[in-house]
């Protein structure tokens, strides 16, 4: 099977990562800054947090998303992963699905894998028991794959062993050092022939087809847009700890308040950069200017953060049946949903737009009543004091 395109390995991996599977179990939230899980779950576990480390026993799907993600243990079903850095070792009965920019698998994994990142790398001490996927610049295979090895990369090196076929995608070259088994046949596209050693094992033929280097970095706007998830995501944990309330406030507003929200939005959309413009006009206004391009831009850049909690805590309150949700796991499905609604053709990008106008109007109607309520209690007090004197 010839590899896939790598904004459709993406959207796998983001679908996965933001939706709980229909294993029938309910499902464990752990949320935080560090997030560490050792015990035994007999749910589906859903993890997000800066840090993320699972070594305990999980007999459901495990899905996370973070900056830094260690899975360790033994999970009797997916592993569904997006973040900066990723490692799954232990065991893995079913598939592993992760994206990041540096991504290693390390451990034994019962059905297939997929990678999409910067930098891929399954280690010597891997077994992939079906068929591998990997989309990166930088691809080393040095475990085992029973199955076929798709790859798609400008560098591909191959020290370990692969059961059946492989095909691979290397803009810049494919390397097979003298460790490699290969029992089946080699299919490569690539600028010059493969550094193939002599030494290597390789039962099956080999065929080569020529291709033109491409200039530009074929997953540039992958990790683009998982930079900036991840991005968005850290600020968002930043912002529920510093706002708990204000967040809380924005997220009622566009429960109950979003066509009032999208119309202030747009107003302030239209007529925000208008002003600014006005402003660097007329000279004197240029240091207001300044202040005002900068506060737009944080207004613009949190509306669609708060609005992904929103939406997260929607899907959450579909599935779970708990009181109390968390900010953190909500502001983590609502940004992967988002993402995953910014990759359709056209429509992606109006989904983006009327998003960020809901926030952008029901943070400017949370500021106002906060307005309202400072003053009145201003006033109040102003009263009181002027009845006591």
């Amino acid at each position: 099977m010839k590899i896939g395109s790598k904004l459709h390995i993406a959207l796998i991996l983001l679908l996965l990562v933001g939706f709980v599977s229909d294993t029938g179990y309910a499902l464990v939230e752990r949320g935080g800054d560090e997030v560490y899980v050792s015990e035994k779950i007999n749910d589906d576990l859903l993890m997000g947090g800066t840090d993320i480390k699972f070594d305990g026993e999980l007999l459901g799907d495990a899905l996370a998303a973070g900056m830094d993600i260690v899975i360790d243990g033994t999970v009797d079903g997916n592993v569904n992963a997006a973040g900066y850095t990723l490692k799954v070792g232990g065991i893995v009965s079913r598939s592993v699905r992760i994206i990041g920019y540096k991504t290693t698998a390390d451990g034994e994994i019962g059905n297939n894998l997929m990678m999409a990142s910067a930098i891929a790398r399954i280690s010597s001490t891997c077994e992939v028991q079906n068929d591998a996927y990997i989309t990166a610049p930088v691809v080393h295979i040095n475990g085992a794959v029973l199955g076929d090895l798709n790859v798609e990369g400008d560098e591909v090196i191959i020290t370990g062993i692969v059961d059946r076929n492989v095909s691979v995608i290397a803009t810049s070259r494919l390397k097979i050092e003298r460790t490699a088994v290969i029992t089946g046949n080699i299919e490569y596209s690539s600028p010059e022939k493969a550094e193939i050693s002599d030494d290597a094992q390789i039962d099956g033929d080999v065929k080569w087809k020529r291709i033109t280097p491409d200039r530009s970095d074929p997953l540039k706007s992958l990790l683009k847009d998982l930079l900036f998830l991840v991005a968005s995501f850290v600020v968002g944990l930043f912002l529920i700890w510093l706002c708990r309330n204000q967040c809380c406030s924005v997220k009622d507003i566009i429960a109950t308040q979003a066509g009032k929200s999208l119309g202030i939005g747009l107003i302030t959309l239209i007529v925000t950069p208008i002003l600014i413009v006005f402003s660097i006009v007329t000279v004197i206004g240029i240091p207001l200017a300044i202040i005002g391009l900068f506060l737009f831009m944080i207004v613009f850049y949190i509306s669609k953060i708060l609005v992904a909690i929103y939406i997260g805590d929607r899907i959450i309150k579909l599935v779970s049946t708990r009181d109390k949700e968390s900010q953190a796991l909500s502001l983590l499905i609502g940004l992967v949903l988002l993402a995953i609604l910014n990759q359709i053709p056209y429509a992606g990008f109006i989904i983006y737009i009327v998003a960020v106008m809901i926030g952008t109007g029901a943070i400017l109607i949370s500021f106002a009543h906060y307005r309202r309520t400072v003053f009145a209690n201003k006033t109040a007090t102003a009263t009181i004091t002027t009845k006591d004197s």
